[in-house]
């Protein structure tokens, strides 16, 4: 599979974007005064997981090539950041670096999943063609 920068930087700014709106909802539905309790907390986790899911859902349907392979370097680039900020902010350990990029592989084959229950790959994805009298005649 031949590494395509542009539509990488093109999906990793989708995941980005996917996650800072999921980060900016449940702070403004929340409030500041609920920070750190564990309302806050599961709304992050499940509102950052449904759009990183669709984010990669997208990127997944517009990949060209092996979609989960595209989805896995998009969500490992988009992950690194994550964790170096965790390993720097926390005791630098295995977990708390690997976490984020796991779970991310998990969001991204969740969306890779479904972007293949939704668009079926090679010609049968065309669907049947029909083939009435007007097609006849513009065919010649």
């Amino acid at each position: 599979m031949p590494i395509r920068l542009l539509p990488i930087l093109r999906d990793i700014a989708i995941v980005f974007v996917a996650t800072l709106v999921a980060g900016l909802l449940v702070a403004l539905t929340l409030g500041q005064s609920s920070r750190g309790t564990p309302l806050w907390n599961i709304s992050m986790t499940l509102a950052v997981a449904v759009f990183s899911i669709g984010a990669f859902f997208a990127s997944a349907h517009l990949a060209t090539t092996n979609r989960f392979a595209h989805v896995y370097i998009v969500a490992a680039l988009s992950a690194i950041p994550t964790s170096i900020y965790y390993a720097i902010r926390t005791a630098p350990t295995l977990a708390t670096f690997a976490g984020p990029i796991v779970l991310m592989l998990v969001y991204a084959s969740a969306g890779a999943g479904l972007s293949y229950v939704v668009r079926r790959s090679g010609p049968a994805a065309a669907g049947p063609r029909s083939n009435t009298s007007l097609e006849r005649t513009r065919e010649g």
